[in-house]
């Protein structure tokens, strides 16, 4: 009987010491968890999904851009000619649509 009483006593003052392993149960049962998900989340959608979307809406932008300069040519004629041949365009679409 008193080595049930030593060993309970150990196991106490064991739980007591160690506060009773919250420390551990809660990295255990939240810490880990939240650490695996917030590490798969950054590599799956915000790497592969977020990033790519947000660079690749910035290289189209500059991709346009680069385009459209050569559209730019500051001679007013050529700016004529495009405003005339776009209101064809928007007469033609009206006659043959409506």
């Amino acid at each position: 009987m008193p080595d049930e009483q030593v060993s309970l006593g150990k196991i106490a003052s064991r739980l007591v010491y160690r506060k009773f392993y919250v420390d551990e149960i809660y990295n255990l049962l939240i810490e880990r968890p939240v650490l695996w998900l917030s590490k798969n989340f950054h590599e799956l959608v915000e790497l592969r999904f977020i990033d790519r979307l947000v660079n690749g809406t910035g290289e189209f932008i500059i991709w346009t851009g680069n385009k459209f300069r050569y559209i730019q040519t500051g001679h007013v004629g050529f700016y004529l000619f495009i405003m005339v041949f776009g209101i064809i365009a928007i007469l033609l679409f009206n006659i043959l649509i409506f």
